[in-house]
Formats: structure tokens, sequence, C-alpha cells
């Protein structure tokens, strides 16, 4: 066990470590500066009458002949969309100077009709119950408008015509859009409406899998990008609207057959040719310079699949950086309109991921709206945008990592690669919560789910979730009839949830009044995996390692002694909680690279035997209470007098253990004298042989901060036997902290400061 941790210690390095060079330079912030920067340009157009243009509201204008595309109330209509987006809240001050003049605009054009649908769509999911009802009444006249000017054919063009030849598929994508975000907010539409523009998006689909323009004056000669993407996007929202239950309901412990093939074979085909053309800086096919709108086209797509990847391309980390590259000192790309387009894929496209879902060889996707559904539902709680994401069986681990929970449900033998399986192992090693669903509780499925869970992990059994579990009671309260759920927990968190019953049938048809306790497990595991940790940006990293807050300083140790050997000490107790983490072979890689000190992890040993004396550290850890044999003293009063360091520790701030741990040690003949600023422990100033780190204002996990204020230093004892100082006793968690692995309720530091710690206790070692 020991050597398998020391020999994956560099592995876990490159994943649990970031450089604090770039901490302030993140992909994150920078996107968080170009909207900021974009969004100061949208509100600097704002007028005390409401309007983004010198239009006036009691004069508006008409479009010039009901065909050209001149949009009266463009810029009205895209800026609210941007600050829709923005999360900018109806009765806040800078949308309610605007929202009444806007829902009144005489608005007749497709696009503008539709882009305020849009705005109105994402204003109700925040707005309070009086505001709720004037937009959705707002929506329901316009999507009215709407309806009216669909061709026979199924689509739309600028306004209405008389022909069904001059339809075109970019006013059919925000017609499309539009509707069905109405749809959502419980605006009544005739199916027949989605029935149309389904079949002539069928019909007009190209050999090549992507659409065109449409309209005749362009000829109808290739597939290009935005159509593409708009036509992928569309046939989503259509499917979704006709046939929203999708493999619901089970039957006879199966889904249900989907009516779908058809459609879902022409989104493949669509997808596939985005894979195939994907650029971030033009639009495929069409035009050679940067084009925001098939930006927004994408992250269409991109947020509906849950794909990462159009190809091998990343489309909104691609996407991103383009647009920072090229975004002007005013805010703005090309023109106003472009950079609304430009705002609202960096704003739609960010967001913590809920969960990934894992697409394996086989049906894997029988309910596929279900973590999408879930998603948003959680998103709308949390007033945050929230995301899903699909990964596979070959995603590197980094990847599993962008989201806390792994999602994998299945409805009959599954093959899964061994690497995956090793991968798999490896991501709740370093932190990952996995999900575990028998489809439709079939029999096959739970064979699946158990029998992997017996291969990945056999040091564990999976065992029912008791009523006192924090499952139930960590954001939500989850009472009454509840969800049958087992797990798989190692003593400090549960890591793997298993469902032997059906729970994505209930996200999947948005079954949240008659099941609700099924979305609030949902959106209690996130809370539950992340400790309710901030929620972080799908392309931020996990804060772990010593980050940006000791980026400045500068360690080294300068004493003799370059090799350090650590054991760990067995007791009655759970003495091995966090051993599978690997505390000690993550640290080590930071030693070596930061104090150019080695660290050698030797096998437990029993507390009761005698401890070797090359044995530089012996480290007690554990969870409830433990007690101290007479034979157990003896040997660690002879180790220490004998020049030995002790560490000890309550794993996740344990309280029972801290408690009895003090009196075993007291009983010991050891005493604990807490430690002030001037410890080299605090202050990182080991004197002439070694310079560490000041920790002074640690940040604590949820657990602790509001029983830390006030306390800016960190609890620390020292361990002393016969006046000198032996060892150091920590009564809240430092080893498991430091690795930046989570868990719920525990009393720790954050990682950083914890890894500080973890860094001077080897300074303390090697100086003494």
């Amino acid at each position: 066990m020991v050597t398998r941790h020391l020999l994956a210690a560099s592995t876990l390095l490159s994943l649990l470590t970031v450089a604090t060079g770039s901490a302030q330079d993140t992909l994150e912030e920078r996107v968080d500066r170009a909207i900021e920067r974009g969004l100061q340009l949208v509100r600097s157009r704002q007028r005390d009458n409401g309007m983004f243009t010198e239009l006036d509201p009691a004069s508006f204008p008409k479009p010039r002949d009901g065909t050209s595309p001149s949009f009266p109330g463009g810029s009205e209509v895209m800026s609210m969309c941007v600050l829709a987006y923005s999360g900018a809240k109806p009765e806040s001050a800078e949308v309610a100077k605007s929202l009444d003049v806007f829902m009144k605009l005489p608005l007749e054009q497709t696009y503008t009709l539709g882009f305020r649908i849009i705005a109105l769509a994402e204003f109700w999911k925040h707005a309070q119950t009086k505001t709720r009802e004037e937009l959705r009444k707002a929506m329901d006249r316009d999507a009215r408008a709407l309806v009216a000017i669909q061709l026979a054919n199924g689509g739309w063009h600028y306004a209405k015509r008389d022909t069904d030849k001059f339809f075109d598929f970019s006013n059919t994508q925000v017609a499309v859009l539009a509707l069905g975000l109405a749809a959502e907010c419980g605006v009544e539409i005739a199916p027949e409406v989605f029935e149309k523009a389904g079949q002539l998006y069928l019909n007009k689909q190209r050999d090549d899998g992507g659409w065109d323009y449409g309209h005749p004056q362009f000829g109808n000669t290739h597939s290009y990008g935005s159509m593409t993407a708009a036509g992928v996007a569309n046939l989503i929202v259509i499917r979704d609207i006709l046939d929203p239950m999708s493999g619901c309901p089970c039957s006879g412990s199966r889904s249900k057959a989907s009516g779908n093939s058809q459609v879902d074979r022409a989104i493949e085909r669509g997808i596939a040719w985005l894979g195939g053309k994907f650029s971030p800086s033009t639009n495929p096919d069409n035009s050679t310079t940067l084009h925001p709108y098939w930006l927004y086209s994408c992250q269409r797509v991109g947020i509906a699949t849950g794909m990462k990847y159009f190809g091998d391309h990343d489309w909104y980390r691609e996407g991103a950086e383009t647009l920072i590259k090229s975004q002007s000192g005013s805010g703005a790309w090309i023109d106003y309109h472009n950079t609304c387009f430009g705002l609202l894929f960096l704003m739609k496209g960010r967001g913590p991921i809920l969960m990934n879902k894992l697409k394996y060889d086989g049906r894997w996707n029988l309910h596929n709206r279900d973590a999408a559904n879930l998603a948003e539902y959680v998103g709308q709680l949390k007033e945050q945008r929230m995301l899903w994401q699909v990964v596979e069986t070959r995603s590197p681990l980094d990847e599993l990592h962008e989201s806390p929970i792994l999602y994998i449900t299945a409805e009959e033998k599954v093959e899964l690669p061994a690497e995956f399986k090793a991968t798999l192992r490896r991501f709740t090693d370093t932190g990952g919560t996995v999900l575990l669903e028998a489809s439709c509780g079939n029999p096959a499925g739970k064979t699946f789910c158990e029998t992997l869970c017996r291969e990945v992990w056999p040091e564990w059994e999976l065992k029912r979730l008791d009523d006192g579990h924090p499952l139930w009671t960590c954001d939500l309260e989850i009472a009454g009839s509840r969800p049958v759920l087992d797990g798989l927990s190692d003593g400090i968190r549960t890591f793997v949830f298993y469902s032997s019953r059906n729970v994505s049938c209930y996200w999947q048809t948005r079954a949240v009044t008659r099941y609700a306790a099924s979305f609030y497990v949902g959106n209690n595991l996130y809370a539950y995996a992340t400790d309710r940790a901030r929620l972080r940006d799908r392309r931020s990293h996990r804060q772990v390692g010593l980050g940006a807050k000791y980026a400045a300083e500068q360690p080294s140790c300068r004493a003799t002694r370059k090799e350090l050997v650590v054991a760990r000490l067995k007791h009655g107790g759970r003495w091995n909680s966090n051993e599978h983490y690997a505390p000690w072979a993550v640290l080590a890689e930071d030693a070596r690279a930061r104090l150019g000190l080695g660290l050698r992890e030797a096998e437990p040993v029993d507390i009761g035997a005698a401890i070797a004396k090359e044995t530089d550290i012996a480290y007690l850890c554990g969870r409830d209470r433990m007690e101290l044999s007479d034979t157990a003293r003896a040997a660690l009063k002879t180790y220490l007098s004998g020049g030995g360091f002790l560490l000890v520790e309550a794993t996740a701030g344990d309280e029972a253990f801290g408690q009895s741990v003090q009196e075993a040690l007291k009983a010991a003949g050891l005493t604990l004298t807490p430690l002030g600023q001037e410890s080299p422990m605090i202050s990182g100033q080991f004197g002439a042989q070694a310079t560490g780190y000041a920790v002074t204002a640690p940040g604590w996990t949820v657990g602790l901060r509001t029983a830390r204020l006030g306390k800016p230093l960190p609890e620390l004892y020292g361990i002393h036997l016969d006046g000198k100082q032996v060892g150091l006793y920590s009564p809240f968690d430092i080893l498991y902290s430091q690795t930046g692995c989570r868990a719920f309720g525990s009393r720790g530091y954050e990682p950083g400061d914890a890894r500080a710690l973890a860094l001077n206790v080897l300074l303390m070692a090697a100086t003494r």
C-alpha cells in the first residue's frame, strides 16, 4: 500500500498542485474581466428613458418594408439579453429602469420578438411572483406574434411572407429558441409549431450533415458553421419539447423505446460536421473573420449536449481565448450586436459543472436530459447558472475533476476498459465523488454497478445510507419518503453513492412536484461532495497546493538532514481513514520541489511495538475514541526519549478522537502547550537551519468558520516530554486537507494553509 502511494506521487502532484505563478491570470479571471468590460459598455448606452439607442419609444419606427434586415429595437433586445444573462434581477435598478418600456415596444420582426422573449425568459427565472406573471404575459403576446409569422414550411423570415421560399435558418434559429424558452416558462405553444420546424430541419439538412442559410438569394450552395450549430441546437429544443419523456416512464425495469431515431441521427450528423470544421476565430465555410454570432450558436450546442469538445476542440476555452484577445479597449467586438453575442457566449458558457455524465460504449444516455434538467433545477435554487458535461472512458483525470461528481447510469451489463477503472479509482482517491444508478432498477444495471464497486473499491462494502447521513440534511432537508441509496464510505466521506432504483427518469421528466426528494438529493449531493465550497467556474482549477497566498514566500531548508522517514501508527480506532488519499505522497513532491527535502513513508507500525529509531516522524491520527495501553505508552516514550518526533492530528477534526488522544497523551506523561505566533510552526522561522511559511489568518473549512471568527492563528499544541518539545498536536485536520480533497463536515484548514503547515511540520522535524 505504501509503495503504491509513493509511486503515484508524481501523478498526484500534477493533479493537486496549481502553479502559483499564473494564479492571477487564470482563464476564469480573464473571462470575468472581459465580461465586465463588455457590461460596462452595455450599461453606458442605457438612457434615462430606458432605451439603449436614441429611438423614442413614443414614436417607435417600423421596419422599412417588412422584409429588410433593419431592426428597430435591436439594440434594446440585445442589451436586455445581456443584462438578463449577467444575472441581473428584473427588480434591480438597472433592469427596472428599462423593463417596462422594453416590454411595451411595438416589435414586429422575428429577431426582435425572439430576442425579447429570450431576455424575458431569463428574467422570469429569477423574478418575484408578481413580476413573473407580467413577464409571462409579455412572452405569451410575443410568442403568439412569432407563431403568426411562421411560414407554412415551418421556417421564419424577418417578417410574415406569402411564400415559403423566403425563409432562412438564422431567423428560424431565434424563433425556435425563443418559443422553446417561452414554453418552459408556461406559455402554451401548439405542438404543430415545433413539428413543422423540425420537419423543415430534417428536410433541409445537407448531405454533409450541415445546414446552409436557406434563403434563395444566397444560392443554398453549402453548409456553414453558424447555421449548422443553429440546426443542431434547434433540433434538440424541438425534440425535448415534443418528447420530454424520452425513455420514461420505466416499464418492466427498462426505459421506453425512443421514437426520435431520425432526429437523433440528424443531430449526430450535425455534431460530426461541427467536430470536423470548428474554428474559434472564423465562421466555418462562411467567413474569414471573427464572428461572435457563430460562437453564440456553438455554445447553444455545447450546453445542450454537455459536450466539452467539438472534434478535438475545447469549444469554450478556444472561443473564450479568441474573444479575450480580440476585445477592444472599449469592451467591444466588431459592432454593438456582435459585442452582445460575444458577451452571451462568455456568460452562458461558463459556470460550475454540477456533474459529469459518463459516455461509454453502450446505451449510456437513455434519459438524455436527466443531468441537464437537474443542473437547471440546482442552478435556479442557487441563483447561479449550473452546467453539466459529458466525459468519456478515455477522458483524463483532470477532466473528470472539472466537476465534483461523476454520474454513471446503466441499464445493462457494461464493459468498462481496465484503464478507465484505474482512472475511476484515482478520481475518488483524489477527492471525486461517484453517483451510480441502475437505470429503471434494471437487474443487469444493478449487477454492473455492484460489480464495479467490488472491482474498483474492494476495501469497502456498499451499505445503506442511514437516517443520520449528512446527505439528507447538508443543504435541503429531505424528510419523509427518501430515495433508497447505498454508499461506500472510508470513514472520512462517502465517495460512492448508488441508487438501485430509478432516479434519472424523475430528472428527465422534471417531476419536481411529485418526486421532489430526487431533486433534493441531486442538489445535496453537490453540497456534500464539495463541503458547501464556493461554486467553481467550469474552467477554474481546484484550490489546492499552496496557491497564490504563499506565492511570494521563499522557503529553504539548510539542515543537514535531507530525507525524512514517516511511519503511520496503527491503533484500535480508525487510524487509516485518510491513507488512500496518499497525503504523505502528495506532500513529498512539494517538499522535494520547494525545500529540497526528501520524504519516505515506511510501513505502518503497531502503536504497541517498538518504533524504529530511523523514523523521523511517527504519525498518529484517527477518528472516534482511542486508548493507549501501558505497552503503547511505554513504546511512545521510548521513541520520543530517543529523539523521535510525534505528529498527532484528529482526522477531519474529529472531536471524539481529539478529546481521547489528549487524555491518552497526558496519561503517557506528555504535556500539551498551546503554540503562539512566535513558534516556528506558525512564524516559519526555524533559525539558521530553515525558513518555512508564516501561517497567519488561515482559512478554514465550512465547519469551523463561525467557531474560528476572531482567532487569527492556527490552533496547534506542542507535545512535551520532560520539558522538551517532542511533537505537535492539531485538533483540526492538516494532512487530508492539504491534499485539496473535501469532506462534508470536516474541521480543518483550507488547502493552501494546510499545505504550508504540513511543510512546516517537516522543517520542524528536520531541524531538531
